[in-house]
C-alpha cells in the first residue's frame, strides 16, 4: 500500500513539474522567447539595432 502512495505522489510530482500554465509546450515556448527576443532587436523597419 506504501508503495502504491509512493507512486501516485511521485506521477502527482512529475505532473506537476511539467505543465504548463500557458498551455504551450517547451518547444513552442522558447519559440516564442527567440521571436521575442528577434524582435527587441529590430526597429519599426525590420532592420536589426544593437
Amino acid at each position: 500500500m506504501l508503495s502504491v502512495l509512493a507512486l501516485i505522489a511521485f506521477t502527482v510530482f512529475l505532473v506537476w513539474l511539467t505543465s504548463d500554465h500557458d498551455g504551450l509546450d517547451f518547444r513552442a515556448r522558447d519559440i516564442r522567447r527567440a521571436v521575442a527576443d528577434r524582435d527587441s532587436h529590430t526597429d519599426p523597419r525590420g532592420v536589426i539595432v544593437s
